[in-house]
């Protein structure tokens, strides 16, 4: 059975984009299993598990929660992308399962991860949705393979803007940055452009 995750940032004992988390695995939940009734994570979520800090909560569900586990959180050092193709790869609905994207990471090489290109169109990497910016705007993939509750966040709030990337419009941007449920835009994980490689 498909099982649901989600993985909510948890830093000095405040927990962060809730209302986000909630919609997308109810949404989930009922599209997947037919359930009509809404889990209100907060209800689940204990912050005095956790000293001061940042801290990644691990939440896994199908009809009800399943399992919760609590980590600190470490940003992962990224140097280098590797652009792979995959125009079949389908994520969207966040599940444990990421025996696609463990298969495509066998192509990085060297690179530390990988930005996926299907249909022509940039999506994600590996553990992340992806802004670029221009120099005047963030612009964020249109059709990513994974609508990231922080991602919906900052578009709500209009910080970042949707369009169709393409590998060709690389040129016009002085970098890309990553971000999840645990990166924010403020953490300035970034990656200048010309260290992405095909």
């Amino acid at each position: 059975m498909c099982l649901l995750l989600e993985s909510v940032k948890i830093k000095d004992n405040i927990i962060y984009n809730i209302e986000y988390h909630n919609i997308r695995l109810n949404n989930s939940r009922k599209i997947l299993f037919g359930c009509d009734d809404f889990i209100d994570l907060k209800n689940y979520i204990d912050v005095d598990k956790k000293s001061n800090g940042l801290f990644k909560c691990r939440i896994i569900c199908n009809e009800k929660v399943v399992e919760m586990t609590y980590e600190p959180y470490k940003m992962r050092k990224i140097s280098t992308i590797k652009a792979v193709y995959d125009n079949e790869i389908d994520y969207t609905h966040k599940t444990l399962d990421k025996e696609k994207f463990n298969k495509l990471l066998f192509k990085k090489g060297n690179c530390d991860d990988i930005v996926i290109i299907k249909n022509g169109l940039i999506t994600d990497t590996s553990f992340s949705n992806v802004i670029f910016y221009d120099g005047n705007k963030y612009l964020t993939p249109a059709n990513p393979l994974l609508k990231g509750t922080n991602r919906q966040k900052l578009i709500d709030e209009k910080v970042i803007f949707e369009d169709d990337i393409k590998p060709d419009d690389f040129n016009k941007f002085k970098y890309i940055q990553f971000i999840n449920a645990m990166v924010d835009i403020e953490d300035g994980m970034i990656l200048d452009i010309d260290r992405i490689f095909f």
